[in-house]
């Protein structure tokens, strides 16, 4: 049985939603379902940065097993800025830096893979950290044989 991933999106993001959830299950044996717009709160943002706490739209998140595509810009202490975070089931990635491109799909893959359970990769992956545009666009949309091998 494959695990359910439950797909939210803001309104912003709508557009893209569906074609990122298509490139989730055709990258993960995950069967992923559109949930619902969710729109963040103001007390996820960080007035004096600009930009919204990754670590507090986690908290949003309704249940565990949720991937959430958003258009506002990501902190997260000890980082200027973040594509995309995931911690303990939840996952969450913006479009603000990088638009709704390959390398969106890209994130949402790299940060799904961590929801379920992979590590940073230093093979050419999806796993591989990317702490920049050229490093996002210079990887590739699928997993190497070991991260797929975790995987099973």
């Amino acid at each position: 049985m494959q695990r359910e991933i439950h797909f939210y999106w803001q309104e912003a993001c709508a557009s893209a939603a569906q074609s990122v959830a298509e490139t989730l299950t055709s990258i993960f044996p995950v069967n992923v379902i559109m949930a619902a717009a969710l729109e963040p709160t103001r007390q996820a943002f960080d007035t004096s940065r600009g930009q919204y706490d990754a670590a507090w739209l986690l908290r949003e998140l309704p249940g565990p097993d949720a991937i959430w595509l958003i258009k506002e810009d990501l902190t997260y202490t000890g980082h200027d800025f973040l594509y995309g975070a995931a911690r303990l089931g939840f996952a969450v990635v913006s479009s603000a830096r990088i638009g709704f491109g390959e390398d969106l799909h890209k994130e949402a893959c790299h940060e799904l893979g961590h929801l379920l359970g992979l590590e940073h990769c230093s093979n050419s992956c999806l796993m591989n950290p990317s702490q920049n545009k050229r490093k996002l666009a210079a990887k590739p949309l699928l997993l190497c044989p070991a991260c797929y091998d975790l995987l099973r």
